[in-house]
């Protein structure tokens, strides 16, 4: 067993490391920076330091010249590690202080445990005698350049960063799903740089449906992919563990990746799930970088990322339908309930009118016949004139009274159903109004339901009181389809007709927001078609 001493300026990277060794029975000793690693060498007496090349305060090549500098500790072996070791330069100066490898990162952990054992054997460097000028020189050079890869990594960073943010507003912006997973696989495909992109989510954020969409090809080729098998192939394992997944082997066959068949060919791909805290609703996935390179630990975790505001995006959309049915569930109850009043309130009102005012209208008329059989026939003109148009008044007004009875509620509709309701109320129209009406239809083997035979009457009542006031037509018809699953009926007319597009007058339009209403209220489809000067339609659709 050894002791190893690791330093780093992050602690995370330590933890890696100590982890790794830790596990092999080396006894681990931590440093955050060189000149608690040199107290640490003289105490402890480390067999190996595993040391970071950039490192705040002290560096890795001036924490391993000062070692070398104190003759109690010069002989302790040095490993260096660094993130960008490709440069000659920097192998170079590490060879004239004396260190034993140098471990770039990431490595294999199977890498990093070989280098450490072959170190562990190794007899104690000697460091190259080197003027200091000559050392402080190359030394400068060395780090200014990973400065500068530093920094270019950075700005890289940041402009990704930039990138990711500006797509994310973009995605909250967009309230056509479609679009919003189109914006988000081409906007992942850009800002990782890869030549192609997929994305397959569950329809509605539920269900047994999916939808894909594709980015890098043509839109036309795009389009030709069925949809997607979530759970199949590496994406499925993505979908299912919810974990994100970076490989590097060639897909001869996309049925291996869990793409749809016809999916261009790869040679290595990156898959993020896409998911809330709550749900997974699918995958997103890139193919091949156009630099050729492998994606990378940032790309993993920038594409996460991605998935999780694509995932948040279909949650928001899967509560809001959510919202949206049941605020129609809601509407539909609102609707039928205030249709149940009102028609309670009809047939109250037509009560009332019944047993009070027809009743006492009755009497009054029975009266004034017996006034007028008493009153002497040649006495009195005068007075007698005035019975008889007494007597013709209360006639008529009882007539009135029994036509308002029959709107606020039809005998005709309770006692022998719609279509002869509706064949009673077009006549009556035509005599007030003079603008014929045909009704066609065929009496049901069973009748629809009392509360569709009212609200189909009530929407052909609206529908003729439009044309009578807006329509100036000539001819109305009326049909009747009363099937065993879909009732329908259909109000046409000839007259002027208007512009659908245009926003109707407020005492039309709140005619058609009534009939809308109504067939919604029970279940129902409203549908109205008009052109200019060719009349108007509208069809009612409602389940039997």
């Amino acid at each position: 067993m050894a002791t190893i001493l690791v330093v780093d300026g992050r602690a995370d990277n330590r933890e890696i490391l100590v982890s790794m060794l830790g596990h092999r029975g080396h006894r681990m000793v931590e440093a955050g920076g060189g000149r608690e690693a040199l107290a640490l060498v003289r105490s402890e007496r480390p067999d190996v330091v595993i040391c970071d090349i950039l490192m705040p305060i002290m560096d890795g090549y001036e924490f391993v010249r000062e070692l070398r500098a104190r003759s109690d500790i010069a002989a302790t072996k040095v490993i260096l590690c660094t993130a960008h070791f490709d440069e000659r330069e920097a192998r170079d100066l590490a060879d004239t202080v004396g260190v034993c490898e140098v471990i770039a990162k990431p490595s294999e952990p199977d890498d990093v445990i070989r280098k450490v054992e072959d170190t562990l054997g190794l007899r104690p460097p000697l460091a190259q005698e080197v003027p200091r000028a000559s050392f402080d020189l190359e030394h400068l050079r060395v780090l200014a350049g990973k400065l500068s890869q530093k920094a270019e990594a950075l700005h890289l960073t940041s402009c990704r960063l930039q990138a990711l943010v500006a797509l994310n507003l973009r995605l909250m912006e967009q309230r056509d799903c479609h679009r919003l997973l189109e914006d988000a696989c081409h906007g992942a495909r850009e800002l990782l740089g890869a030549r192609y992109g997929a994305l397959g989510v569950r329809e509605g954020g539920s269900g047994a449906s999916t939808c894909l969409v594709a980015s890098g090809m043509p839109a036309a080729e795009a389009r030709r992919f069925g949809a997607p098998e979530l759970d199949r192939g590496v994406l499925g394992e993505v979908f299912r563990s919810g974990r994100a997944m970076r490989m590097s082997r060639p897909f001869s066959q996309t049925r291996d990746s869990g793409l749809p068949e016809g999916f261009p060919g790869f040679a290595s791909f990156l898959a993020a799930p896409v998911s809330s805290p709550g749900a997974t609703y699918g995958w997103i996935c890139l193919m091949d970088r156009l630099d050729e390179a492998r994606f990378s630990e940032d790309d993993e975790q920038l594409l996460t990322v991605l998935g999780s505001l694509v995932g948040r995006c279909c949650e928001n959309e899967r509560f809001f339908r959510e919202a949206q049915l049941h605020a129609a569930e809601q509407l539909q109850f609102l609707s039928r309930r205030l249709v149940d009043v009102q028609e309670s309130e009809r047939r109250d009102l037509a009560r009332e009118l019944h047993d009070r005012v027809g009743q006492n209208l009755t009497v009054l008329g029975i009266n004034l016949d017996i006034l007028g059989q008493e009153f002497p026939l040649g006495a009195r003109p005068e007075l007698r004139s005035r019975l008889e148009d007494s007597a013709t008044l209360v006639e008529s007004t009882a007539d009135a009274i029994d036509n308002v009875m029959s709107e606020l509620r039809p005998p005709m509709l309770d006692d022998h159903g719609l279509l002869l309701a509706l064949q009673w109320y077009s006549e009556e129209f035509s005599r007030r109004t003079g603008i014929g009406v045909e009704v066609r239809g065929a009496e049901p083997l069973k009748r629809v339901g009392q509360e569709v035979e009212i609200t189909l009457f009530r929407i052909v009542q609206e529908a003729l009181n439009n044309v009578a006031k807006h329509g100036k037509a000539s001819h109305v018809s009326v049909e009747l389809d009363q099937g065993n699953a879909e009732c329908v009926l259909t109000v046409s007319d000839d007259g002027i007709g208007f512009d659908p597009a245009l926003e109707p007058s407020p005492r039309r339009g709140h005619g058609l927001v009534t009939m809308r209403e109504r067939a919604e209220a029970v279940g129902g489809r409203f549908d109205i078609g008009s052109i200019p000067d060719a009349g108007t339609e509208i069809m009612v659709r409602v389940p039997s």
